[in-house]
């Protein structure tokens, strides 16, 4: 600002230039100049072409609905803005001036040269120099202006007192993160890193007897399901929300209600002759009839029509009897480690029934 003021910009309209500059992709998220900078103001007329070029990126949308966007009065420009945004008047107008100023400096008739990367900047900032520590800036080439990727890598931090689990932590982040930087050539080298990184962090945390840790483990089993239902994944998803909460009892009924219903949705629809050959009686025509029969009768059931065999149908009693437990007045209390051995059983069990019913 202090710049700004000693060149007679002093107004407080004036502050806003580095804004604008930045928008552009003239100046970087630090103030400095990048090689669109240097391509705009240093070349003379192509300079102006290679705005123009620049100015249609930034406002792709405006040149979309008008291709002469530039030739526009104020009014159209502000009435697209107006219905693009949420802002006040005044605003509206302040953002249909900067526009047109900017297109005043610009040459939209003449076609800009292609970008020569000589005097590029490094592609990959130090690290300590982003705005927040775990986070790299990507500047990708061949763009008319140098287009600056941050990825900000947000991990939850598991609550312990144990200074070796953030050790073990800060450690995998300077190996993936700071030391393998320089290696980065595209955004898919970033996410492959991030993505260690994160499993890394999960494995760090799944070691803690904390239920907001533990539960790393748990969503790595539970994406290894196959396609569920809207309401398997929500119960599901409720069960993994209670072992965060520590509601142990709750999270084990929520995944039973979780599995039944997949377990009625694979029966009536994958084995349902099977199972009127076994249950002539029973009326099935939907999972929703299964209902009205007992979990008991329906693991049975599952077990007499080939579904399951013997031993997983005695599994899966064993299985409803922790359950049961769990919902009536009873003298169990389940911990972290029951109720994650309990949940990964189940969701074991439910890949079991999801891999007989495709075949």
């Amino acid at each position: 600002m202090k710049y700004l003021a000693s060149l007679g910009y002093r107004s407080s309209n004036d502050r806003k230039f580095p804004q604008v500059l930045r928008f552009l992709g003239l100046t970087d998220g630090s103030g400095r100049r990048t090689l669109a900078y240097r391509s705009v103001f240093r070349q003379g007329k192509a300079g102006r072409a290679r705005l123009a070029q620049i100015v249609r990126d930034r406002y792709a949308a405006l040149f979309g609905l008008y291709p002469d966007a530039h030739r526009k009065d104020s009014e159209a420009i502000q009435n697209f803005f107006r219905a693009h945004t949420d802002v006040g008047p005044r605003a509206i107008q302040g953002m249909a001036s900067t526009f047109q100023a900017i297109c005043s400096l610009a040459d939209f008739e003449a076609e800009a040269p292609p970008v020569t990367p000589q005097g590029a900047e490094e592609v990959i900032s130090a690290p300590g120099t982003g705005a927040a520590a775990g986070r790299a800036g990507i500047r990708v080439a061949g763009s008319v202006y140098p287009l600056t990727i941050n990825v900000n890598i947000q991990l939850e931090l598991p609550a312990t007192t144990e200074a070796d689990v953030y050790d073990t932590l800060f450690k995998s982040m300077a190996e993936h993160i700071f030391a393998a930087q320089r290696n980065w050539v595209n955004v898919q080298d970033v996410v492959r890193w991030a993505a260690v990184l994160k499993a890394d962090a999960a494995r760090i945390a799944g070691s803690l007897e904390s239920a907001k840790a533990r539960r790393f483990t748990l969503d790595a089993s539970y994406r290894q399901l196959g396609e569920l239902s809207l309401k398997q994944d929500d119960l599901f998803r409720q069960a993994l929300r209670c072992v965060e909460h520590e509601l142990y009892r709750a999270a084990h009924v929520m995944a039973w209600a979780a599995f039944m219903d997949l377990l009625h949705e694979t029966l009536s629809h994958d084995s349902v002759a099977a199972l009127h050959k076994a249950r002539p009686a029973w009326k099935v025509n939907s999972s929703e009839d299964l209902r009205v029969y007992s979990d008991c009768e329906v693991i049975l059931a599952v077990q007499q029509s080939g579904l399951v065999s013997k031993t997983v149908a005695k599994a899966l009693h064993g299985l409803l009897n922790k359950r049961n437990e769990c919902a009536h007045p009873e003298d169990y209390f389940p911990g972290l480690n029951d109720t994650l051995g309990y949940m990964d059983e189940l969701f074991k069990r439910a890949r079991y029934l999801q891999s007989r019913a495709t075949r």
